[in-house]
């Protein structure tokens, strides 16, 4: 036999939103995520990405990121990648 959680400690640490069509998503995520995302971060994350999120995510990473980012960053890094201070170069239209 497996452990269950009980549903009222599951609700404790998801809450769930039904859009207009009817359909179910996660809307807040009140602890830790020790696995991967396979869908879209439409909200900040406040802690760290230590796995993959197969998806975008939309809103503020207030942590770290271990791992690669396969996309672009469209906002600010504000501290360091690989240790080295970041800045915004942007490349020449005639260079790739």
């Amino acid at each position: 036999m497996t452990n269950q959680i009980p549903i009222e400690e599951a609700l404790k640490l998801v809450q769930f939103k039904q859009d207009h069509n009817g359909s179910w998503y996660v809307e807040n995520v009140c602890g830790d995520v020790c696995g991967n995302v396979y869908g879209n971060v439409c909200g900040d994350v406040y802690g760290n990405v230590c796995g993959h999120v197969y998806g975008n995510v939309c809103g503020d990473v207030c942590g770290n990121v271990y791992g690669d980012v396969c996309g672009e960053v469209g906002g600010t890094v504000r501290t360091t990648i690989k240790g080295r201070k970041w800045k915004f170069v942007e490349t020449p239209k005639g260079k790739t």
